[in-house]
């Protein structure tokens, strides 16, 4: 917590696992792809909370925008906040400012690639994601082995400002 990064060549932060984690009153500036991505991959993750982050600029092309000294161009892919089959989180207090502002749902699973099945643990359920501030556009997506259940079912999401990045 209480970390400054600025023009960052990858994610500022990326967790795949574990429980009980605390991210907060983080700056992440100018990330070439996520500003944090928090994910099962490697195992189950639950119990955590991420609290008063700030996050501009995820996405950034670092050598034409700023090298070039021009301002931001959001053309790459890169979310704010990425949240991928976790349970249990409090998400609350935070600023996401970039053309994807925030990822949250589930990841479909199962799927062969070089030569291996890949997978991620666990659903995205029994999170509450509340008080944040989203400017950009925002994923909130389930996936194929849960389309009954529904995130906003399974999920809270309350007192969040969503608005477009002009």
């Amino acid at each position: 917590h209480h970390n400054v990064m600025t023009r960052i060549r990858e994610e500022a932060l990326d967790i795949s696992g574990g429980n009980n984690h605390w991210i907060e009153y983080n700056k992440f500036i100018g990330m070439t792809v996520n500003g944090f991505k928090i994910h099962s991959q490697y195992d189950h993750i639950d119990n955590c909370v991420v609290r008063g982050n700030l996050v501009l600029m995820a996405g950034l092309d670092i050598e034409y925008d700023l090298s070039s000294g021009s301002s931001y161009t959001p053309g790459h892919a890169g979310m704010g906040m990425v949240l991928e089959n976790v349970s249990g989180f409090k998400v609350y207090n935070n600023v996401f400012i970039s053309r994807y502002a925030a990822y949250y749902g589930d990841r479909d699973r199962d799927y062969y690639k070089d030569g291996k099945w890949q997978g991620y643990w666990g659903q995205f359920e029994n999170n509450e994601i509340y008080n944040n501030i989203h400017m950009g556009i925002t994923l909130i997506v389930g996936n194929f082995h849960n389309m009954v259940d529904s995130i906003g079912f399974k999920n809270t999401f309350s007192n969040n400002t969503w608005h477009p990045l002009e």
